[in-house]
This record gives structure tokens, C-alpha cells and sequence, in this order.
């Protein structure tokens, strides 16, 4: 029962971490996905295309020493580890809670 809970709540705090996130608002236009603001214009696409879309981007992000990678995935599991946590040490404080439960 333990592990089921412990599942459902993963699950929730999943899911209600992903919807928190800013949302595009209904009045923007349909975008292509590709963030414009790191499109480097000094390289030409037929180069090195990755170059060209992503070198801003490749110029001014850090990626923590302790990670191999940072992004939008990786916020979501901290943001969802640090409110399991928080919910664990709750619980685990409790003194009020029925045994077994």
C-alpha cells in the first residue's frame, strides 16, 4: 500500500509541477518550437546548422560542474524531488498518524 501511495503521489507531483509551468496564453501565434533568441546569424546554416540555431545558446548557458546536462526536464524532477520531500519530512514529523498507515 506504501509503495501505491508513494506512487500516486510521485505521479501527482509530476503532473502538477508540469502544469504550473508557464503555459503560452491562448492569443500567441503557433511557433515552430525553436527558440529565435539563440540563433546565431553569424554562422550560415549550410555550415554547421547546429552551430547556427543553437550557438548563443551554447555561448551563454552553464551547465552545473555536478551535471552532464541542464534543462527543462531536469527542473521538473528537482522541482517534483524537492516537493516529495518536503510532503516526506511532513509525514514524517507527524505525531498524530494512525498505526500501520
Amino acid at each position: 500500500m506504501f509503495r501505491r501511495l508513494t506512487a500516486m503521489l510521485l505521479a501527482t507531483l509530476t503532473l502538477e509541477s508540469a502544469l504550473a509551468m508557464d503555459e503560452p496564453s491562448a492569443s500567441t501565434s503557433p511557433t515552430s518550437g525553436i527558440d529565435l533568441q539563440y540563433v546565431d546569424k553569424s554562422v550560415r546554416p549550410q555550415d554547421d546548422f547546429f552551430r547556427y540555431l543553437s550557438g548563443k545558446w551554447l555561448d551563454s548557458a552553464e551547465i552545473p560542474a555536478d551535471r552532464a546536462r541542464t534543462g527543462s526536464f531536469d527542473r521538473l524532477r528537482d522541482s517534483a524531488e524537492e516537493q516529495l520531500r518536503a510532503i516526506i519530512d511532513e509525514l514524517a514529523s507527524a505525531k498524530n498518524l494512525a498505526s500501520g498507515s
